[in-house]
């Protein structure tokens, strides 16, 4: 057992008080929320960076479980990381399933925050005739590789993205990541992989605390004008931001009988969705709470416009979709769009919800 003066396992307890302590607010159920929310981020960074971090040796870490859910997870994508060296050269293998979208995006770190580098969807890639992929991933292609994603110097990891509409219909995709040839990168010390871990988990919690902060003060029930300053947060160790997505949000903030109304048109892109989060940008427990809507799921009229009430009651509005808050009246909502053409952001406005009860 390790001694309580062992500098890492300090280290490490010390991240953990310090997050639990600055979430330590709200109701007893945002509390217990943000405890939960706590043991994730760092459940995930122990797994992410401690425990399969060997970029020699790499292993895909999922992100999303039913009990572990970090970072604007959205329902039915399967999001998965794993290290990747450009000192290395690796293989992605497996058979496709039928997604509505499978992305493939290398990070480098740039002065602590996360930069997307190379990028390649489905749309680019060839399967062989049984719908299986051959994905090479180093400094340079392969001679013969039929599908190539490319490393430079600085590149760290990679991330697959598999955004389903429907999981009872469309299959999930198995893939793995194998290093090809003699390992060639560094190999890093277990005590320097979970202090980076431990960093990671604390930025990570501390990170969404900014981005509610950040919306709660440019985004209060309402999206931000086109022109908002952009603001750079402080705490960039946990965002992975993508070349294929595009991201809408606004901090919610309902008084009692009161629910949020979003009355706009879908916009043209590869999959849509609209999604409820806490505080903490996790969504309640779906699929019991319908805290969101994907585009297949919105009702639509003759122009295909779609009408979405939000809150923690059903107003019952004819025409009208319900995204349910799970009891809560502050959290964030997002809207996700991905291989977007254009941005088309939908009226808000807050609304009585008994009076919109239909007679």
């Amino acid at each position: 057992m390790a001694s309580h003066k062992d500098p890492l396992a300090r280290a490490y307890a010390d991240a953990i008080a310090t997050a639990t302590e600055w979430v330590a607010v709200g109701t007893d159920t945002e509390r217990q929320r943000a405890r939960e929310f706590v043991l994730h981020a760092f459940s995930l960074g122990a797994e992410m960076w401690a425990l399969k971090a060997d970029p020699n040796d790499p292993r895909f870490t999922v992100w999303e479980h039913p009990w572990r859910k970090f970072g604007g997870d959205n329902p039915w994508t399967i999001y998965s990381c794993a290290p990747a060296s450009p000192e290395n050269t690796y293989e992605i293998r497996g058979l496709v399933g039928d997604p509505t979208y499978l992305g493939f995006q290398v990070y480098a770190n740039q002065a602590g925050f996360n930069v997307p580098t190379a990028n390649v969807s489905l749309d680019d890639l060839k399967l062989d005739g049984s719908g299986r992929l051959e994905l090479s991933v180093g400094r340079t292609r392969p001679p013969g590789a039929t599908n190539w994603l490319p490393l430079t110097d600085g590149d760290e990891l990679v991330m697959v993205r598999e955004y389903r509409h429907d999981p009872d219909t469309q299959r999930t995709s198995r893939l793995s990541l194998e290093r090809i040839g003699t390992p060639c990168a560094r190999s890093v010390p277990y005590d320097e992989r979970a202090a980076r871990a431990a960093k990671w988990s604390l930025d990570g919690v501390l990170g969404t605390m900014e981005i509610t902060d950040l919306m709660r003060s440019s985004a209060f029930n309402a999206f931000p004008a086109a022109d908002a300053e952009v603001r750079r947060p402080r705490y960039g160790n946990a965002l992975y931001p993508t070349k294929d997505n595009v991201y809408e949000g606004l901090y919610v903030s309902l008084a009692a009988g009161e629910a949020l109304r979003l009355s706009g048109r879908l916009p043209a892109a590869r999959y849509c969705s609209i999604v409820f989060y806490d505080v903490w940008f996790t969504t309640p427990d779906y699929p019991r709470t319908r805290c969101y809507r994907s585009d297949r799921e919105l009702t639509l009229d003759s122009d295909g416009c779609y009408d979405v009430v939000v809150g923690p009651t059903n107003p019952g509005v004819p025409g009208s979709d319900w995204i349910d808050t799970g009891g809560l009246r502050e959290g964030i909502l997002a809207i996700r769009t991905l291989l977007a053409t254009e941005r088309v952001l939908p009226d808000v406005e807050l609304v009585d919800a008994a009076a919109k009860q239909p007679a």
